[in-house]
């Protein structure tokens, strides 16, 4: 939080009620929900940079259903039954064939991608997943922020569709867009939207009704996500535009 990120100011003294009208707004502006690196995907990147980005992609998502699991631990009431949803879903509601992670293993059959992946774990390269991943695990491993990793994973989830949806018309453009390749993209727009529907009513409906320090911790993590997000798509936005 303090070395990659600006710690960001947050409205004080929101109620529950006015934390979710809050959050229902900055989730539909905000820094990173129309960020250009998303925009350059759809429009103007070479092939090699939308293949190097679903690769980092893959690393980005690939861990996803375990932070999910993070996520449960240490909620109650609503908040954890929303998250348990999520997970469920992340888990393809009991269906091996339907995990979000094998749809990611499909994506990375189709672009032959298992060798190369290795390369993009290391850390001389531009680890697509850095900022967002290790601030929000940071979160996720540390009991006393876990309202702070909620807020996180409503923005992230609040920035699947628009984000996917450009990813999806970069698919096309290049021509890289069978079913098995796109699968985990297409799949998300409307599971995502849903997921961030259902985060939302949890805060609204939490009984016992959440305390101000909570819901502070949950405005603040809302913000360090935006942070995180803005800072990695610009970095991961210079770097592609240098690939032919």
């Amino acid at each position: 939080m303090n070395y990659w990120l600006d710690i960001p100011v947050i409205p004080q003294q929101l109620n529950q009620v006015e934390a979710v009208d809050y959050l229902n707004k900055k989730i539909l502006d905000n820094s990173g929900v129309y960020h250009e690196l998303f925009d350059y995907i759809a429009t103007k990147a070479s092939k090699t940079s939308v293949i190097t980005f679903l690769q980092n992609e893959v690393i980005r998502n690939e861990v996803v259903d375990d932070e999910v699991a993070l996520l449960v631990k240490g909620l109650q009431g609503l908040l954890k039954k929303v998250v348990a949803s999520n997970l469920w879903d992340e888990c393809g509601r009991g269906k091996l064939n339907d995990f979000h992670t094998y749809w990611l293993r499909m994506l990375l059959e189709e672009l032959n991608g298992w060798n190369q992946l290795s390369d993009y774990r290391k850390l001389t390269s531009p680890w697509y997943a850095k900022i967002t991943s290790n601030s929000f695990n940071m979160l996720l491993t540390r009991p006393g922020y876990k309202y702070m990793a909620y807020g996180a994973f409503l923005i992230f989830e609040s920035w699947v569709h628009p984000h996917f949806e450009r990813i999806i018309a970069g698919l096309k453009r290049v021509g890289i867009d069978q079913e098995d390749l796109s699968i985990y993209f297409t799949a998300h727009l409307a599971i995502d939207q849903y997921h961030t529907r259902e985060l939302l009513a949890g805060i609204a409906n939490q009984e016992p009704r959440l305390n101000q320090a909570e819901v502070d911790q949950i405005l603040l993590g809302s913000h360090l996500a935006i942070a995180a997000g803005t800072a990695q798509y610009g970095r991961m936005l210079s770097y592609l535009s240098t690939l032919k």
